[in-house]
């Protein structure tokens, strides 16, 4: 599927709080005929492998995804964002589902917009985030400046206060 551009943006209460814009593509939903049968079916709709379940109790606020192309309710789309371009210049790969669709007129053109409510991430974006995050942490640690105490009874801070 091709790449599109859209806005993913986030709401309260009725207003914008804030816009960011992303990549996204529709993945394709394989459906299977039911077999009755003992065995569990595997969702063929995409690589499990690749995916963290997010719980469906995890509330992401009101989000939602804008862009030029028509949205469908229950579509699942996969949407890249970008995480931090000066600190790790990388992306986190989100897969969700579009639960309601608007439309309307901005600039004299149709815009749409789905709500979206994300359910997995992708396993090899998240792992690589947490390996650069400490890296990271681990290279302020080297360059912050050590600060040695001069080991004596006395070293310690001492405040005394001065009544008038």
């Amino acid at each position: 599927m091709a790449q599109k551009t859209g806005w993913l943006e986030k709401w309260q209460k009725g207003r914008v709080l804030s816009i960011l814009e992303v990549q996204f593509h529709r993945v394709q939903v394989k459906k299977t005929p039911r077999k009755k049968s003992s065995k569990k079916n595997e969702p063929v709709h995409r690589n499990t492998d690749l995916y963290y379940v997010l719980d469906k109790k995890v509330s992401l606020g009101e989000l939602s995804l804008t862009g030029n192309s028509v949205f469908s309710p229950k579509e699942i789309v996969e949407v890249e964002l970008p995480v931090n371009k000066t600190k790790y210049q990388t992306r986190l790969r989100l897969l969700g589902k579009i639960t309601k669709t608007t439309t309307f007129m901005e600039l004299k053109r149709i815009v749409f917009r789905g709500d979206i409510q994300f359910a997995a991430v992708n396993k090899e974006d998240f792992d690589l985030l947490l390996s650069l995050e400490d890296r990271r942490i681990k290279e302020e640690a080297q360059r912050a400046p050590q600060v040695k105490t001069p080991a004596g009874k006395n070293s310690g801070l001492k405040i005394t206060f001065k009544r008038d």
